[in-house]
Parts: structure tokens; C-alpha cells; sequence
């Protein structure tokens, strides 16, 4: 794949040898280079499932698409994909940072895991998130679906408000099979909402990873005596004393990060909370080798 915006000639290079690693195995309709829990000859028949773009067309039923103008294709028992969907939160908010914002930051990161995807013979898809819209790429493997992700990334502006509980559930009624979920957002929401909607993903076997990214600066409120804070998503803006709030948001932001911790804990969901300092690669770590 050649060097793009996201990915840079430097993070190719790093990237040459790195392969999809998902924590556990999941069962599918793509044969990825993962083994199947699923029991049972790989060419037994299971079912039919319609054509996705990326989809090999050699795969397509034409006896099927004969007889009801319907491009399906068939799926058995041993077949196995191990691919990942990524839920990219690209709200104002995320256009935050600096000298990295925290969406270029997400965005890269996003990037380099479905390049690592293709690599490994596994499908990527992509809902991204902006002023209160969703945009859904479904899961596929091909090399133009992958371009077309990278693209899309690329060419993502931050705006408006994410409701992301609201875009699980969305998501949810779109994803019929088990995957990896990952998740990219400074989630400021509250933590049960989105816990609670991340249940249905975890109880039909999805591998949820929940990446926390925030910028240094807003990790400490900057010194003054008086200055005015905006929120990026509403447009509200507050003038205050940062020294009379520094004890105060310090203590609700790292309530904040420990509710999410706890609940992932006790959900069995991956939470790596990173800075846009950090290397975009060791944000995936949990997901990549």
C-alpha cells in the first residue's frame, strides 16, 4: 500500500511485519490466517449470506442469483474471520490537541490497524461518527475496500455532537457476526450509558476494545488567572479561574477514567487510555504484533 496521509513512509516501515492479533478467536464467514472454535468439516454448508463490496465474486451463487436476482453467498462451518470494525468518534470535540489533535491521532491509529488487517488476510470495516451522523463500511477485505477506508479517514472533519451509546446501538442492528470492536474516543459520556450499550456486543462473543484518547492539555487546566473555556461540541463558553477548578476537574476526570476501568473490568472489555504524545503504534498493542 502506498505512503498516504495517515499512513506515513515512516509507519509503513514499522508496519511491514505486524500482523492482526485479536485477544480471542472468533467465529465467521472470511477465512482469515486464525483458527475457528467452530466444530465440523470446513466444507459442510451453513447458510447463505448477501454480497458485501469487497466480497470475492468468485464466492457469489450463481445458481442462486439465477433463479431470484439475488447475489448471495454460501458459508460453512469451518470457515473463520477474525476481522475488526472500528467505531471512529470524529465529533468536535476530537479536534483537540495540539501539535497532534486527538482525531489525527485516532485516525492514524485506525489507519495502521486496517492496513495490518489486510495484511493479515482479515476484513476491516469502518462507522465513523461526525456531527451526528454515522457512516457505515461494512466488513470486507479487498484492496480497493481498504483504500476506500484509508480515504475516508483521511478526508473525515470533526464536527457537531456524537452520541455514542446511540451509535452502538445503530452498530449493533448492523454487525450479524462475531468480530473485534474497537472502539476510539475521548468518550466524555457517561460511562454506564456506554457500557450499557456495549453489552449486546460482549454477550454475542464480540471483542471489544475501548481506546481512551485525550490530549496533555486537557489532562491539567493551563495556568492564569483568568481564562475562558469553550466546549468544541456546543459552542458554551465559561470564563473562570482555573486555579479555583484545577482540584475539582482533576478529581472528576480521573473519577471519570477509573468508572470506565472498573466497568471494563467487570465487562470483560480491553481499556487503554493513551495520549496523543505517545506512539500511534503502542496505542495498538493490545491489538497488533
Amino acid at each position: 500500500m502506498a505512503a498516504s496521509r495517515l499512513l506515513t513512509p515512516a509507519l509503513l516501515r514499522e508496519l511491514e511485519k505486524a500482523r492482526f492479533a485479536p485477544r480471542t478467536r472468533v467465529e465467521g464467514q472470511h477465512a482469515g490466517r486464525h483458527s475457528s472454535p467452530a466444530r465440523g468439516s470446513s466444507t459442510e454448508f451453513r447458510d447463505y449470506r448477501a454480497y458485501a463490496p469487497g466480497d470475492d465474486p468468485a464466492r457469489v451463487d450463481w445458481r442462486v442469483y439465477a433463479r431470484s436476482d439475488r447475489h448471495v453467498l454460501r458459508t460453512y462451518e469451518q470457515e473463520s474471520q477474525t476481522g475488526c470494525v472500528v467505531l471512529l468518534d470524529a465529533s468536535a470535540s476530537m479536534h483537540y490537541g495540539t501539535p497532534v489533535t486527538k482525531h489525527r491521532f485516532a485516525a492514524q491509529a485506525a489507519a495502521c490497524l486496517i492496513h495490518t488487517l489486510h495484511q493479515s488476510q482479515d476484513q476491516a470495516g469502518l462507522l465513523l461518527c461526525t456531527g451526528g451522523e454515522t457512516r457505515w463500511h461494512p466488513p470486507a477485505g479487498s484492496a480497493r475496500h481498504i483504500t476506500h477506508l484509508i480515504h475516508t479517514l483521511e478526508e473525515a472533519v470533526p464536527a457537531g455532537e456524537t452520541d455514542l451509546p446511540a451509535a452502538l446501538r445503530h452498530l449493533n442492528t448492523l454487525l450479524s457476526r462475531r468480530c473485534t470492536l474497537l472502539v476510539i474516543s475521548d468518550f466524555y459520556c457517561p460511562p454506564p450509558e456506554l457500557f450499557t450499550a456495549l453489552n449486546p456486543f460482549t454477550h454475542k462473543g464480540v471483542d471489544v476494545h475501548l481506546l481512551h484518547v485525550l490530549a496533555p492539555e486537557e489532562q491539567h487546566l493551563p495556568d492564569g488567572e483568568l481564562l475562558a473555556f469553550r466546549d468544541l461540541e456546543t459552542g458554551q463558553k465559561l470564563r473562570a479561574d482555573p486555579r479555583e477548578l484545577r482540584a475539582r476537574y482533576q478529581t472528576v476526570l480521573e473519577d471519570h477514567r477509573r468508572a470506565f476501568r472498573e466497568l471494563a473490568v467487570r465487562g470483560g472489555t480491553a481499556y487503554a487510555p493513551v495520549t496523543t504524545r505517545q506512539p500511534v503504534l503502542r496505542a495498538l498493542e493490545g491489538l497488533i504484533t
